[in-house]
């Protein structure tokens, strides 16, 4: 699960910096410039919808509010949760979070 959590963490630094983009003075390609709305080396301006951003929000809620509400119901769910130590929100996290 850490190594999840580090390879998650790794991929929005890169993505807040535009993978180095402006650091090291890289110019955009072409066929990725015309098609990014930002005109970054990044997956997430590709187009209107930005998938990252909609994946990011899907997997809060999930977490937030799906997560904390399937352990308190079902035993079962949280015996698996709690057997592959992912940590569940507390009822204020998830308040906070809305």
């Amino acid at each position: 699960m850490r190594w999840l959590l580090v390879i998650f963490f790794v991929v929005c630094a890169g993505k807040e910096v535009s993978w180095g983009q402006r650091i090291l003075d890289l110019r955009t390609p072409d066929p990725l410039a015309s098609i990014n709305v930002q005109d970054e080396i990044t997956l997430h301006n590709i187009g209107s919808i930005s998938i990252f951003s909609n994946l990011f929000f899907l997997f809060a809620v999930g977490f937030f509010v799906a997560l904390p509400q399937l352990t308190a119901r079902s035993p079962a769910a949280r015996r698996r949760v709690q057997a592959a130590r992912i940590p569940v929100p507390d009822r204020w996290a998830s308040r906070v979070f809305f």
